[in-house]
């Protein structure tokens, strides 16, 4: 799938901002549609539809150089998901600590994800996410 206009200048403009080398970013569509087996019902197996989901989810890889995004229906996510992907990409081996979470707030904050919205979804995933908004707040008001 082309990356949308929006996903490929943002993410040029921050790797820019930051003065990083730039890795291939993927951009892939969520499956609109899985077919599932449900229980049979009178002898018969039933075919579900799975709708497409609101979340978007991602992968950064120092190894092969990518950052591979599969996008929700929520544009607001993705750009969410794109901007957890690249914190990733600037903290290297790091994974979810405190370093990353830190580096995600601020990216989240500088180009403009609401942060209830950055802070419910990124607690659903971890909860040292809760952490770092709370240190990133604090930033702020200083």
């Amino acid at each position: 799938m082309k990356i949308p206009k929006w996903a490929e200048i943002l993410f040029n403009k921050v790797l820019d901002d930051y003065e990083m080398e730039k890795p291939e970013l993927v951009w892939r569509r969520y499956h609109k549609r899985k077919y599932n087996l449900r229980p049979k019902e009178n002898g018969e197996e039933q075919l579900f539809v799975k709708p497409k989901s609101m979340y978007s989810s991602g992968h950064c890889s120092w190894k092969s150089q990518k950052i591979v995004i599969t996008a929700g229906a929520s544009r607001k996510d993705q750009k969410l998901c794109l901007l957890h992907e690249i914190a990733h990409w600037m903290t290297p081996y790091q994974k979810h600590s405190s370093i990353f979470w830190d580096k995600a707030f601020e990216l989240y904050r500088k180009y403009k994800i609401p942060m209830r919205y950055a802070t419910i979804r990124e607690s659903l995933y971890m909860r040292g996410a809760a952490s770092a908004y709370r240190r990133n707040v604090r930033s702020i008001k200083k």
